[in-house]
């Protein structure tokens, strides 16, 4: 049975690739094949590399089908039940290994910190709702652990005016982008902590 898995796998996984060539063939229209000066009618055409690719991500972008991955993947181990699961094929991004259906990332540095920031994360994520089942309060303190770019830390801070959060990450990379943010929306109270791998580093006074 786990052989007849993987041949309709395979079959899936040609599938995806041939159509993730569609989007090469509708992005050839957005190739600009701009005439030369007018005074020259004869003069030769010549590629607009930007707009061909722009036309080509535009495209591409519909067509995206690593989302769709984990649900085609067989289970390379672990039961179908389990709150783990270890998928064949997935996401380059991740590393193959699934926590209640959402593949893990990679470790990722602060070299790709926009990713952290992109807008697609608002529909993918929902962090208004994880937010609101904090249920803070005006004078809470909050330990934001591996906070990355303070994207979390800077949502909450409006909602703990009187209270602080300790936005905490192992690279001093990502506390300066932390404190830039701070200074660029005029916050106040999110001190950035640089902790270790091992530990946060929370200042117990702090915490009083």
């Amino acid at each position: 049975m786990f052989h007849l898995k993987l041949k309709v796998q395979n079959v899936i996984v040609c599938i995806i690739l041939l159509l993730t060539l569609i989007p090469l063939c509708w992005a050839l229209p957005a190739v600009a094949l701009t005439q030369g000066p007018s005074q020259n009618p004869g003069a030769s055409q010549r590629f607009d590399s930007s707009s061909f690719f722009n036309g080509y991500r535009s495209i591409a972008s519909l067509t995206d089908f690593s989302s769709f991955l984990p649900s085609l993947s067989p289970l390379s181990s672990e039961d179908e039940d389990s709150i783990y699961q270890e998928r064949v094929v997935h996401n380059p991004d991740g590393i193959g290994k699934f926590y209640m259906g959402r593949e893990i990332a990679q470790v990722m540095g602060h070299l790709g910190a926009g990713w952290l920031e992109r807008p697609t994360r608002e529909l993918e994520e929902q962090p208004e709702e994880l937010i609101k089942g904090l249920k803070l309060r005006p004078t809470d303190l909050v330990a934001d652990i591996g906070a990355g770019t303070g994207y979390f830390s800077v949502r909450i801070s409006s909602l703990v005016p009187q209270g602080k959060v300790l936005a905490v990450d192992i690279q001093p990379e990502m506390l300066e982008i932390i404190e830039a943010v701070k200074q660029e929306k005029h916050i106040d109270n999110v001190e950035p902590v640089l902790g270790t791998d091992t530990t946060p580093i929370l200042n117990p006074i702090a915490l009083i």
